[in-house]
Protein backbone atom coordinates (compact mmCIF):
# COMPACT_ATOMS: atom_id res chain seq x y z
CA UNK A 1 0.00 0.00 0.00
CA UNK A 2 1.54 3.31 -1.10
CA UNK A 3 -0.22 5.70 1.25
CA UNK A 4 -0.13 5.67 5.04
CA UNK A 5 -3.33 4.55 6.66
CA UNK A 6 -5.14 4.68 9.98
CA UNK A 7 -7.55 2.06 11.23
CA UNK A 8 -10.10 1.52 13.98
CA UNK A 9 -11.90 -1.67 14.96
CA UNK A 10 -15.43 -1.92 16.38
CA UNK A 11 -15.04 -5.07 18.53
CA UNK A 12 -18.29 -6.93 19.23
CA UNK A 13 -18.89 -9.71 21.74
CA UNK A 14 -21.49 -12.49 21.36
CA UNK A 15 -23.83 -10.71 23.81
CA UNK A 16 -23.84 -7.56 21.64
CA UNK A 17 -21.55 -5.53 23.88
CA UNK A 18 -18.66 -3.56 22.40
CA UNK A 19 -15.07 -3.11 23.59
CA UNK A 20 -13.57 0.38 23.63
CA UNK A 21 -10.43 2.08 24.88
CA UNK A 22 -9.45 5.51 26.15
CA UNK A 23 -6.07 7.10 26.69
CA UNK A 24 -6.01 8.86 30.04
CA UNK A 25 -2.65 10.46 29.18
CA UNK A 26 -4.24 12.66 26.49
CA UNK A 27 -5.32 16.18 27.24
CA UNK A 28 -9.06 16.70 27.78
CA UNK A 29 -11.50 15.95 26.43
CA UNK A 30 -10.75 12.26 26.89
CA UNK A 31 -13.00 10.06 24.77
CA UNK A 32 -13.85 6.38 24.68
CA UNK A 33 -13.08 5.14 21.16
CA UNK A 34 -12.49 2.09 19.01
CA UNK A 35 -9.01 0.59 19.29
CA UNK A 36 -6.82 1.56 16.37
CA UNK A 37 -3.93 3.59 15.06
CA UNK A 38 -1.54 4.27 12.21
CA UNK A 39 0.22 1.81 9.94
CA UNK A 40 3.86 0.88 10.40
CA UNK A 41 6.10 0.08 7.44
CA UNK A 42 4.40 -1.90 4.70
CA UNK A 43 1.47 -3.17 6.78
CA UNK A 44 -1.87 -3.69 5.10
CA UNK A 45 -4.87 -2.07 6.79
CA UNK A 46 -5.86 -5.50 8.12
CA UNK A 47 -2.40 -6.12 9.59
CA UNK A 48 -2.48 -2.68 11.21
CA UNK A 49 -5.90 -3.42 12.71
CA UNK A 50 -4.78 -6.74 14.19
CA UNK A 51 -1.59 -5.23 15.64
CA UNK A 52 -3.32 -2.19 17.11
CA UNK A 53 -6.05 -4.24 18.77
CA UNK A 54 -3.42 -6.51 20.33
CA UNK A 55 -1.36 -3.53 21.57
CA UNK A 56 -4.33 -1.58 22.93
CA UNK A 57 -6.41 -4.40 24.43
CA UNK A 58 -4.25 -7.54 24.69
CA UNK A 59 -6.73 -9.46 22.49
CA UNK A 60 -5.63 -11.39 19.41
CA UNK A 61 -8.30 -11.27 16.71
CA UNK A 62 -8.63 -14.02 14.16
CA UNK A 63 -8.02 -12.28 10.79
CA UNK A 64 -11.06 -14.10 9.35
CA UNK A 65 -13.25 -12.20 11.87
CA UNK A 66 -12.17 -8.78 10.57
CA UNK A 67 -14.60 -7.05 8.20
CA UNK A 68 -13.89 -3.73 6.47
CA UNK A 69 -16.99 -1.51 6.65
CA UNK A 70 -15.79 1.95 5.68
CA UNK A 71 -12.85 3.62 3.97
CA UNK A 72 -12.14 7.29 3.25
CA UNK A 73 -9.25 9.36 1.95
CA UNK A 74 -8.29 11.95 4.56
CA UNK A 75 -5.58 13.71 2.56
CA UNK A 76 -2.36 12.52 4.18
CA UNK A 77 -3.71 9.04 4.92
CA UNK A 78 -6.54 6.63 4.19
CA UNK A 79 -8.84 5.82 7.11
CA UNK A 80 -10.37 2.33 7.52
CA UNK A 81 -13.19 1.33 9.86
CA UNK A 82 -13.40 -2.39 10.64
CA UNK A 83 -15.77 -4.57 12.63
CA UNK A 84 -14.71 -7.77 14.37
CA UNK A 85 -16.86 -10.31 16.20
CA UNK A 86 -14.85 -12.06 18.90
CA UNK A 87 -15.94 -15.15 20.87
CA UNK A 88 -14.64 -14.00 24.26
CA UNK A 89 -12.30 -11.58 26.04
CA UNK A 90 -9.36 -13.96 26.33
CA UNK A 91 -6.20 -11.87 26.75
CA UNK A 92 -7.99 -8.62 27.62
CA UNK A 93 -5.93 -6.25 29.73
CA UNK A 94 -7.71 -3.61 31.86
CA UNK A 95 -4.78 -1.29 31.11
CA UNK A 96 -2.97 -1.95 27.82
CA UNK A 97 0.73 -1.96 27.01
CA UNK A 98 0.11 1.54 25.62
CA UNK A 99 -1.49 2.57 28.96
CA UNK A 100 -4.99 2.76 27.52
CA UNK A 101 -7.94 1.76 29.66
CA UNK A 102 -10.35 -0.86 28.26
CA UNK A 103 -14.07 -1.17 28.98
CA UNK A 104 -17.13 -3.01 27.67
CA UNK A 105 -20.33 -1.10 26.81
CA UNK A 106 -23.83 -1.93 25.64
CA UNK A 107 -25.20 -0.16 22.55
CA UNK A 108 -27.67 1.74 24.80
CA UNK A 109 -24.82 3.00 26.98
CA UNK A 110 -22.92 4.19 23.91
CA UNK A 111 -25.91 6.09 22.55
CA UNK A 112 -26.19 8.05 25.81
CA UNK A 113 -22.47 8.73 26.33
CA UNK A 114 -21.16 12.24 25.92
CA UNK A 115 -17.55 11.04 26.18
CA UNK A 116 -17.54 8.77 23.11
CA UNK A 117 -15.43 9.97 20.18
CA UNK A 118 -17.92 11.71 17.84
CA UNK A 119 -16.22 10.65 14.59
CA UNK A 120 -16.32 6.95 15.57
CA UNK A 121 -19.96 7.29 16.64
CA UNK A 122 -20.89 8.95 13.34
CA UNK A 123 -19.30 6.21 11.25
CA UNK A 124 -20.80 3.45 13.41
CA UNK A 125 -24.22 4.97 12.84
CA UNK A 126 -23.65 5.47 9.11
CA UNK A 127 -22.69 1.80 8.57
CA UNK A 128 -25.58 0.50 10.67
CA UNK A 129 -23.71 -0.69 13.74
CA UNK A 130 -25.51 1.69 16.05
CA UNK A 131 -28.84 3.36 15.45
CA UNK A 132 -29.21 7.03 16.22
CA UNK A 133 -30.90 7.81 19.56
Amino acid sequence: MDKQHAVVVWIMLPDGKILFVRDLRRPPPIYWKCPGGRSEGEETPEQTALREVKEETGISINPACLLRLHQENRGNHVFFFFKAHIPDLRGLKPISDEEEETEIFTPDQIRSMDDFLPSHLEIAQSVGLLSKP
